[in-house]
């Protein structure tokens, strides 16, 4: 099993979580008045509060995808290490952070042409992409490989309905 699992900060996912499955997380950036901020730095426990009392204060607040140079970063890190990458992004109907990270899968697949970076669009946001993530750890642990994983994301991803209100 020699692969890693990488997502986006998009997937929600508690600190605990990506602690306890050593996922790799791209953040999504968090755009305000006062400035730009990544939305997950690894180490620093997430703190959504002020982000919140930013909303019911309706101060203006906008985030941008997960840029090309971050999951590259991140993948060639992984790739470095001897592991192979699998994936799961935030939605590219939503997003452009699925295609950020193709761009990175792709640019690397000739630097590392005996490795393996695949990217899994879930098609999902938030914690419908963190069930996706959550559910691929398991079979992750189970023994699955990152081709079975994967192709289960892919059989899978169109059943996670998202409910807005």
């Amino acid at each position: 099993m020699n692969y890693k699992i990488v997502t986006d900060s998009s997937s929600n996912l508690t600190d605990e979580l990506i602690e306890r499955f050593d996922l790799t997380v791209v953040p999504l950036m968090v755009i305000t008045e006062n400035g730009e901020y990544p939305s997950y730095v690894k180490g620093k426990k997430t703190d959504l509060k002020p982000f919140y009392d930013k909303l019911r204060a309706h101060e203006k607040i906008s985030t941008s995808c997960a840029n090309a140079d971050a999951f590259r970063e991140s993948f060639e890190r992984i790739l470095q290490s001897g592991n192979d990458v699998l994936c799961v992004a935030f939605s590219s109907g939503l997003s452009a952070t699925y295609n950020a990270a193709k761009m990175a899968a792709d640019e690397l697949s000739g630097k590392y042409p005996s490795r393996t970076v695949r990217v899994v669009d879930s098609l999902s946001a938030a914690l419908g992409e963190g069930l996706l993530v959550y559910h691929a750890c398991e079979l992750k642990e189970q023994g699955k490989s990152l081709a079975e994983v994967a192709d289960w994301l892919e059989e899978n991803k169109l059943k996670c309905c998202h409910w807005f209100t």
